[in-house]
């Protein structure tokens, strides 16, 4: 659902898990959170800091997150008739 980078992990999670700070800030990760909050899982790695762009891209590419802000995948959507 979304793919991002953090330099403390822990503090990342908590600014997810604060009600208040996820509506404020980031109200996409609030929404997702909320409407599925029995199905989600943090999943991480440690990545060399030359690589994170790198590694966040590829992942971006792979599983086309709906909750990522700049999706920076050159697809477009249409509505069929």
């Amino acid at each position: 659902m979304y793919v991002g980078q953090a330099r403390s992990l822990r503090r990342r999670f908590v600014n997810y898990l604060v009600t208040e700070k996820r509506r404020q800030k980031r109200p996409k990760i609030y929404r997702m959170l909320n409407l599925y909050d029995n199905f989600v899982w943090f999943c991480y790695t440690p990545v060399a800091a030359s690589k994170l762009d790198v590694y966040e891209n590829a992942l971006m590419e792979v599983y086309i997150p709906p909750k990522n802000s700049d999706n920076r995948l050159p697809a477009s959507t249409a509505r069929l008739k």
